[in-house]
């Protein structure tokens, strides 16, 4: 089985990590004087796919112990031993007899992230499978389940988007009301989410009407308030309900999360992975069809909104488009995907100091556009992730 391998990642979700990783073993003295090594992989984690699964790593009174959550399935849950960057742990779950013994490293991309991979298991989770898992506490990997596209059931006219705000590690809200062609009302909130309580809650709510003009564009804004306070919580449905302390109508919304359908199979083949697998390296030209494939690239994860996908049927759907491939095909990905990964890094940090190769591409107007769109960071970041631990392909 050979891997996609990476030197990098980039992923949203990692500015809002509550913990951090040492990666390195440091020493710890003991009560004799002596120098101990303390266990590199202490911490709280989550998944990097978005699965719900969290990983806990603690230590008392000289001994590892580790906790694995897996959706539906429990805690695994047992000690460990740690030699150098490898921990390897035996643990038991209340639903299953025999215990799975699995094995901990740094990740291959580096960056914090740690792998974890099943070595031996009898039930339940299968042998030989492998998680990405990267610094932060599970109510972070919670409050993710809220991020996506939600719609007003009571009104039909009314649609929210919540995603995590890379500015002040908050989560950013946003509720849009079509009154009519022309106009719109909108409410804003960077809200935190309170992991006892299980709400998002705000205390800087904007609510506005806004104005369009013929060609798409914010004709005018006129801002109603700024210092609303409020919350937003989960019923036994899984709808959303909203309170607004000047928003009388918050009250009688019922948000329903709504999901993008997602690429099929096929699109994941010839407008990604053929893509990306599509130029020569080191050839005449090569920076310019990188550049190009960057662009199709950062377009299919925006067209298809990656971000507000059902994350487990988009990842099997990745993963059945990448075994249908041949050897040669996945070769030619692979020999690529880290580079298109990192020029797109480099863009989304500083458009104008890297525009110059997407320009002489032909792509610089496209390019551009496609970064000004809404939630498009998120979903390239998303896909990005997804296609770095879908799993692996056959040699």
């Amino acid at each position: 089985m050979k891997k996609i391998t990476a030197c990098f990642l980039v992923i949203v979700l990692c500015l809002f990590t509550l913990s951090a990783c040492s990666g390195q073993n440091s020493d710890v003295p003991s009560e004799d004087g002596s120098s101990e090594k303390e266990c590199a992989f202490l911490g709280s984690y989550i998944d990097v796919s978005d699965m719900g699964y969290t990983l806990q790593i603690t230590e008392e009174d000289g001994t590892v112990q580790v906790n694995l959550s897996v959706p539906d399935e429990g805690d695994f849950q047992g000690e460990g031993t740690c030699e150098g960057d490898k921990l390897t742990a035996t643990l038991s779950n209340e639903k299953i007899e025999s215990p799975i013994i699995v094995e901990i490293v740094p990740a291959e991309s580096g960056d914090d992230l740690i792998t974890l991979t099943v070595t031996d298991a009898k039930e339940g989770i299968q042998t030989g499978e492998s998680f990405t898992f990267m610094p932060g506490e599970p109510a972070v990997q919670e409050s993710m389940d809220w991020v996506g596209r939600w719609y007003d059931l009571t009104s039909q006219r009314a649609t929210m988007s919540i995603i995590p705000n890379e500015e002040n590690g908050k989560y950013k809200v946003e509720i849009t009301w079509s009154s009519s062609a022309a106009t719109l009302s909108a409410w804003r909130m960077d809200a935190d989410y309170d992991a006892k309580q299980k709400t998002l809650s705000y205390k800087n709510g904007w609510m506005g009407e806004l104005t369009y003009a013929e060609d798409g564009s914010v004709a005018s804004e006129e801002t109603k308030w700024e210092d609303a306070e409020g919350s937003f919580t989960l019923n036994e449905d899984g709808h959303l309900l909203w309170t607004d302390s000047k928003e009388e109508s918050a009250k009688d919304f019922v948000l329903e999360r709504y999901t993008a359908p997602g690429p099929s199979k096929e699109n994941f083949v010839e407008e990604y992975f053929h893509v990306i697998g599509g130029y020569g390296q080191g050839t005449s030209g090569s920076s310019l069809a990188e550049a190009k494939a960057a662009c199709e690239a950062y377009r299919f994860a925006s067209d298809y909104e990656i971000w507000n996908t059902d994350i487990p049927a988009m990842r099997d759907t990745m993963l059945a488009a990448w075994e249908s491939m041949s050897e040669e095909e996945q070769a030619a990905f692979d020999a690529n995907f880290i580079d298109v990964v990192k020029l797109l890094d480099l863009v989304l940090s500083d458009y104008e100091g890297n525009a110059g190769v997407f320009e002489d591409a032909g792509v610089g107007e496209e390019m551009k556009a496609l970064l000004d769109r809404d939630f498009s960071a998120l979903s390239w970041s998303t896909l990005c992730a997804n296609t770095l631990t879908m799993g692996n392909s056959e040699d």
